[in-house]
């Protein structure tokens, strides 16, 4: 399970920096710092991420 998690959270991440990286590329100016990881990015992430527990991606549902 702390695979999963950790799957589940390394994607999220990724999401939100290919979001950043979009944006730029788009000419909006935009830090780094100014990332932040909120529930949609887990949500999508748990959508492309099947954890081997089914519960999880259950109980992010119920958030």
């Amino acid at each position: 399970m702390g695979a999963d998690l950790a799957a589940v959270c390394r994607e999220a991440a990724t999401i939100a920096v290919r979001e950043h990286v979009q944006a730029q590329t788009e000419g909006v100016a935009a830090a780094v710092e100014d990332i932040v990881l909120t529930q949609a990015y887990f949500k999508t992430a748990l959508e492309e991420i099947r954890p081997e527990n089914a519960n999880l991606a259950e109980e992010a549902d119920e958030l």
